[in-house]
């Protein structure tokens, strides 16, 4: 008779690939591991719960208790204690024994689950660490103060905490989660995370269970995201590709064939369209800061849900909104594609087609521009204006690549990505190099000053990953600018004067944002991000002892001053940069950078914003060392699937 086969160890098992412990058998390490460095370990197989085998158990044991007794078969079966059901049974029954073995395996935290949530939606391990008065509270922030701004789920209907703990309970944890920062001490905060990435992790590994509020649930969580104290490995990107996992398993990536059918169930439809096209947008938005391509590519199939979104008569308002913010991500893909942002060789200045491409892809950008419907509410208005600057970026990026910096721009965008001797230094200075280099001045500094002009409850309540990772992108491009222009070697300084780019005054305001910040949440995630101003900061003068730059002028403007004084030798090209001028004032809404350097009708302090939550009570001392910036973590590479971290708990 053939031996049992051998058990693989855990780092084979969990990425599926053959290994020499469960073909040969042997003792550890098995030679992948060896060549990896690896710890080679092998978890002993873990006897699951039967329900069958208990019962049976049960039936067993009471039989002989009749037997014994000379109890009839017509006796009341009330008769016998309870205490019986708990009796062990005796050997000579082999196979009942076994199953009680089996039985008693069963894992204490399993067991414990199931006798204190037998519904398995997560709400009692939530009442246990807040009450529901405290859950109420934040809820209503996330729906009156947060949703305004930004929201990756609809809420449609009759948004209250009552329907959502009865309907939608895992949804309803997923926004406590994401709006309890400012509101709860951070202690709190920790407990929340870890009860509801425990849930999710559940949830999502239970093929029976997986629901397009799953997909939601994960997707609030990611936008959201806060760096837990537990879950070393869990961080915001492997969440929006466990949501992207869960949706292609449901098959919200399928073709649209049957628009018939789906028009009869209206919501349900509807939703599962804007959540398939959000997980367009983070995956997107990620490919684009990790430098990688998009995982899912932007086929016929999104351009008629992206269709049926915007125009469909029995869509929902946030829809043509979702509609608006994914066709922002759509452009901004297109623009890296183009220049080849995700691959390791991108376009440099020297390339004979550049020129060509800028023009073509500034009347993409128009072009968006003009489609920007004037029915939007200011705040929606005013984030379209962030993916405006972003893409203004990302058009004129090119200008400062090298054929070897392309892999420091991805993110972290933190002071160590930057590099004071690779930078582009071309023997022929075009007019359109420094076109690009002062619409690169100009739109991150309004970047900036857009971004840094928001009030607290509004900066607090916009998705980082969105927003403030952007933000940071833009303060490394701008400092980008500053090493080409004033770095030994460099060619554009003769052109563009250092000073016009104001690095300090940006700096400076960015490192009061942060402090801002960590006075209302120092674990929140834009926080966490404003933090690495302060060693930006240091940065630069690090860099002027080395370079020998003296100390810029006291006296200074505001951040984008009216013209550009060195553009105006360059082939009569005045005032602001082409690029930004493009359309005056459309709807409203920006038309690039203004006197004040401030997008044109991007006020978030109207009547139809969110509430100013500034009464939140104080925040208990964290007892806890700060994190460092985090974002390593936030872009590390994510798990073969779910059930990877799921194992890793």
């Amino acid at each position: 008779m053939p031996s049992k086969r051998s058990r693989a160890c855990d780092a084979c098992h969990t990425i599926k690939i053959k290994c020499n412990l469960g073909s040969d058998g042997g003792d550890p390490p098995c030679t992948r591991c060896v060549r990896l460095g690896k710890d080679c370990i092998i978890t002993p197989p873990k006897r699951q719960k039967d329900r069958v085998a208990e019962l049976e158990a049960q039936v067993a044991s009471l039989t002989r208790l009749l037997e014994v007794q000379n109890i009839q078969a017509n006796s009341p079966v009330s008769s016998v204690p309870a205490s019986t059901f708990s009796a062990t049974p005796s050997t000579t029954n082999g196979e009942a024994m076994s199953k009680k073995r089996r039985l008693d395996d069963a894992t204490p935290r399993e067991s414990s689950e199931e006798t204190e949530d037998p519904g398995g939606n997560g709400l009692p391990g939530l009442d246990k660490i807040l009450k529901n008065a405290d859950q109420r509270f934040i809820f209503d922030k996330y729906v009156q103060g947060m949703m305004p701004n930004f929201s990756p789920v609809p809420l449609i209907g009759d948004v209250n905490y009552d329907l959502f703990r009865k309907d939608r309970p895992l949804l309803l944890q997923a926004i406590i989660y994401s709006a309890c920062h400012g509101v709860l001490p951070v202690d709190q905060q920790e407990d929340i995370s870890k009860h509801v990435t425990d849930l999710l992790a559940r949830r999502a590994t239970d093929k029976a269970q997986k629901s397009l509020d799953i997909i939601q649930a994960i997707l609030t969580v990611s936008v959201w995201f806060r760096f837990p104290r537990y879950h070393s490995n869990m961080t915001g990107v492997r969440l929006a590709h466990y949501a992207l996992d869960i949706a292609k398993e449901l098959g919200l990536e399928g073709t649209c064939n049957d628009y018939d059918s789906a028009i009869t169930s209206h919501t349900d439809s509807a939703a599962a369209w804007s959540t398939w096209l959000f997980c367009y947008l983070m995956s997107a938005n990620m490919g684009i800061l990790a430098r990688r391509s998009n995982p899912i590519p932007w086929t016929q199939h999104e351009e008629i849900l992206l269709m049926m979104l915007s125009y469909w008569p029995h869509g929902l308002e946030y829809n043509r909104l979702i509609a608006q913010y994914v066709r922002a991500e759509r452009l901004c893909e297109t623009l890296a594609g183009t220049y080849n942002l995700t691959v390791p060789d991108p376009m440099t200045p020297e390339h004979p087609s550049l020129q060509g491409m800028l023009s073509q892809n500034s009347n993409l950008l128009t072009d968006w521009r003009v489609q920007i419907p004037p029915s939007l509410p200011g705040p929606s208005r005013a984030a379209l204006s962030f993916w405006e600057h972003y893409a203004t970026i990302l058009l004129h990026e090119a200008v400062l690549h090298t054929p070897t910096n392309a892999a420091s721009f991805c993110a972290p965008f933190t002071a160590e990505r930057l590099s004071i001797t690779d930078f582009p230094a071309p023997a022929l200075v075009t007019s359109q190099h420094v076109n690009s280099l002062c619409v690169l001045r100009d739109t991150c500094q309004a970047f900036s000053e857009l971004y840094i002009g928001l009030p607290m409850s509004t900066l607090t309540s916009l998705p980082p990953i969105l927003f403030a990772v952007r933000h940071l992108y833009s303060v490394s491009i701008l400092l980008r600018v500053y090493i080409a222009c004033t770095a030994i070697g460099n060619t554009y300084g003769a052109y563009v004067d250092a000073e016009s780019l104001r690095v300090d005054e940006v700096l400076e305001k960015n490192v009061d944002l942060c402090d801002k910040l960590h006075q209302i949440d120092p674990k929140c995630l834009a926080a966490r991000l404003s933090s690495a101003n302060a060693r930006l900061k240091e940065w630069v003068v690090n860099y002027r002892v080395t370079q020998g730059i003296a100390e810029p002028s006291i006296d200074k403007p505001s951040l984008a001053p009216n013209g550009i004084s060195s553009m105006n030798v360059m082939n009569g090209v005045n005032g602001i940069s082409e690029g930004l001028n493009g359309i005056s004032n459309i709807n409203g809404f920006s038309d690039g950078i203004n006197a004040n350097g401030i997008s044109a009708g991007l006020d978030f302090n109207d009547q139809n914003t969110a509430l100013d939550w500034t009464d939140f009570p104080p925040l208990a001392a964290d007892p806890f060392e700060q994190y460092g910036y985090g974002l390593e973590d936030f872009f590390a590479e994510p798990f073969p699937d779910f059930g990877t971290f799921r194992n890793s708990m």
